[in-house]
């Protein structure tokens, strides 16, 4: 009998981080006047590649919910999020033919084609809405691999082993974990000093990161999407010690997830 490969827990991680920088990205397209088409094409492109590695995984909580009851529920989240996802490049899909304009037009294989600025302020809404989609897909990556980490097992790394050595981390430490998984925190440089900007876990601190920035857990991304701010995100040694916080939490260290709401319906067709 050939048994199933364990999983890669650490992949809706990695999914989870991309559907933060996607939403970043997002949030330059609804701010900058002077883009390229290409530039938006390329987005609508990773929505659509996010959204199909969140199907498979998806799938494979939906197969692995027959057995494991207590999966149902990230799996539902997980579904609606994939839907979120989907519809997400549609939005943007749509910013991009708006009064005509389609990403297979002469425009796009252009370099310096820009933005008309009545088609841009025409296509604004459709982006913020494309960004608002994705909002809580990070939350619901973290939430599917907490509950996959009871259910079944999952492949262990040299960064499970570093980690592991290095020492537990206390409830808050793992809380910053968790929060910067869920895209909750970035840095913004505020006349001399350094700021957290931090919708989660209200007792985090820059002193809570700086241990974990200095043990390799979490790192500061330079390129994020407005001048002075970085996105804080996890190292491949910080969703090892994450996946391990997940699988062994201390009471009332991490939050949950909110519930997920359900895909905004269709619309019958295009204006």
């Amino acid at each position: 009998m050939t048994h199933r490969p364990p999983l890669a827990l650490d992949q809706l991680l990695v999914l989870a981080d991309q559907a933060t920088c996607l939403s970043d990205a997002f949030h330059l397209l609804e701010r900058n006047d002077d883009l390229t088409m290409t530039v938006m094409s390329a987005q609508i492109c990773t929505a659509e590649e996010l959204a199909r590695d969140l199907a498979k995984w998806d799938h494979a909580v939906h197969i692995l919910s027959h057995t494991h009851p207590t999966l149902a529920q990230a799996r539902t989240a997980l579904h609606a999020v994939t839907q979120h996802t989907r519809l997400a490049g549609e939005q943007l899909g749509e910013a991009l033919v708006t009064r005509g304009r389609r990403p297979d037009s002469p425009e796009t294989s252009t370099t310096n084609a820009q933005w008309d600025h009545k088609l841009w302020s025409a296509a604004h809404q459709r982006t913020r809405a494309a960004r608002s989609l994705l909002t809580l897909v990070p939350a619901t990556c973290v939430q599917a691999a907490a509950a996959l980490t009871h259910a079944v097992p999952h492949t262990a790394t040299i960064q499970d082993i570093t980690a592991t050595r290095q020492g537990s981390l206390s409830p808050l430490q793992n809380a910053a974990l968790r929060a910067t998984a869920e895209g909750h925190l970035s840095l913004a440089a505020v006349g001399t000093s350094t700021i957290l900007l931090n919708n989660s876990v209200p007792r985090l601190t820059k002193r809570t990161l700086n241990p974990l920035v200095n043990r390799g857990l979490v790192q500061y991304d330079n390129d994020y999407t407005r001048a002075r701010t970085w996105r804080i995100r996890l190292t491949p040694a910080g969703r090892a010690a994450l996946l391990n916080s997940l699988a062994h939490p201390v009471h009332g260290s991490t939050p949950s997830a909110a519930p997920v709401p359900p895909p905004p319906r269709r619309r019958a067709g295009r204006r």
